[in-house]
């Protein structure tokens, strides 16, 4: 499963969905890792091991992980007692030949930019900060979803839920993270470059309709602009009041072979509706996008009287 970034990064991310339970990150000898050129950082759901000299943005990246896991587990319906003892072993990696002499490489596992399995994730040093924590966040989801709910669903759900939950805003002052948002500028989200791929897409009049995005495969290569199409509908379908109970409920059928017939029914439901609603989500999306506002409200017609009819409008919807 193959994930590329605006800039052509590429991630590898593999699933297991029917494994109930995976095994404990192995064993770290910090003060062995150190003596070979690897800096061992802990936080509380988190240990990373780099390579790459100390600096703030890669020293916090535990800390991410930590305000990261409440929210998980909100969103996932996984207890406090079993959030609080979930952890995740991250290898940030500059130089392969220093994790692969220290025995931290997965064995018989290539990857381009990034690797989920079970509570272990594996992750290259890219060119953007913002992009970095992206990638960090993503992997972490996938296997937050993996050690907690035994799967991720198919391909299209598994990524473009960790697309959602890889993009996030990050608070320079106090340091608070908020993911699964959408970002607020181009500027605040160097080379993530989704919203511009959609916005392409539909100024070629390209915009995919809903049985095209799921039906992406991802365990195949597949392109960028298929994650950005992933992440576009989880970004509607969770942020869109009428349709976000009923798309964070999908946590609970991740495991079952007739996830996509669940999403159709139990999520779209009335498919004229949902078309109308996603073609305009799709067609006028841009940074900062207020789907609260945005919502159609659908009333039944009733035909006009004779004289002045007083209707009234919300502006700012």
């Amino acid at each position: 499963m193959r994930h590329s970034s605006a800039a052509g990064l590429a991630i590898w991310f593999v699933c297991c969905c029917a494994l109930a339970e995976w095994p404990a990150p192995r064993d770290l000898d910090a003060e062995r890792l150190n003596r070979i050129g690897l800096r061992v950082l802990e936080s509380a759901h988190c240990t990373l091991v780099t390579d790459l000299a100390p600096s703030p943005e890669i020293d916090r990246l535990p800390s991410l992980i930590d305000a990261a896991v409440p929210q998980w587990a909100e969103r996932f319906g996984i207890t406090a007692k079993a959030a609080q003892q979930w952890r995740v072993q991250a290898c940030l990696i500059g130089d392969e030949a220093v994790f692969s002499a220290a025995g931290l490489m997965p064995e018989g596992r290539e990857f381009p930019d990034g690797l989920a399995l079970g509570h272990e994730v594996w992750l290259r040093e890219q060119p953007s900060d913002y992009y970095a924590r992206c990638l960090l966040l993503h992997e972490a989801t996938h296997s937050f979803m993996m050690t907690t709910l035994g799967g991720c669903g198919p391909g299209w759900h598994m990524e473009g839920v960790a697309e959602l939950l890889g993009a996030h805003s990050l608070d320079e002052q106090t340091g608070a993270l908020r993911i699964g948002v959408i970002p607020a500028t181009k500027q605040d989200s160097p080379m993530w470059g989704r919203v511009r791929l959609i916005r392409d897409a539909a100024a070629r009049g390209a915009l995919l309709p809903i049985q095209s995005i799921m039906a992406i495969d991802n365990s195949q290569a597949i392109p960028v602009e298929s994650y950005a199409w992933a992440w576009a509908l989880a970004a509607f379908c969770d942020g869109h009041p009428s349709y976000q109970q009923a798309w964070r409920s999908l946590r609970k059928h991740v495991l079952e072979e007739d996830f996509d017939e669940t999403f159709l029914r139990e999520v779209v439901a009335d498919p004229l509706r949902f078309r109308q609603e996603w073609r305009l989500f799709a067609g006028t999306l841009d940074y900062g996008h207020d789907l609260d506002r945005e919502a159609i409200e659908f009333v039944d017609g009733n035909p006009l009287s004779s004289g002045q009819v007083e209707c009234p409008v919300a502006a700012d919807h």
